[in-house]
């Protein structure tokens, strides 16, 4: 099956990368692969991070928030911005990032335990779809 991995390198004949380093590509489900050196992207986690955020914020994810937000949605400073799937994996980055540059962010999600964790993510504001006074929610945080 198709998708993206993180793998180890147990050997190379590229310059590009070294055993034992670690990269990400399109390898699929599968214990080994052998990969051109052109198709794969060394991993360079920060020392905060964890390996698993190669796929995940510091990703493909991340990079769909990124530019998707900052190219595309062009916020500004004090504008408020709303992100339905706010509990998502690309979603909550958006919110981190809205706030980074200084939005007003309203995340969406569905049930309390992740309205909760919005909240605890910095959204000034995070409302529940299922619950009954959602679209009156909406209306006031988007005043």
């Amino acid at each position: 099956m198709r998708g993206g991995t993180i793998a180890r390198v147990l050997a190379s004949k590229s310059s590009s990368v070294s055993p034992g380093s670690y990269v990400t590509a399109t390898a699929g489900w599968t214990e080994l692969a052998i990969m051109p050196a052109a198709e794969v992207q060394k991993v360079e986690i920060p020392s905060n991070g964890r390996l698993t955020d190669a796929l995940g914020p510091l990703g493909l994810t991340g990079l769909t928030a990124y530019f998707g937000l900052l190219n595309i949605g062009e916020p500004k400073a004090g504008e408020t911005v709303v992100v339905s799937g706010a509990a998502g994996a690309t979603g909550s980055v958006v919110c981190q990032i809205a706030k980074i540059k200084g939005c007003r962010v309203v995340g969406i999600a569905g049930g309390e335990e992740k309205r909760r964790w919005l909240k605890e993510l910095g959204c000034d504001e995070a409302l529940d779809y299922k619950s009954e006074g959602f679209a009156g929610d909406l209306k006031a945080a988007t005043k």
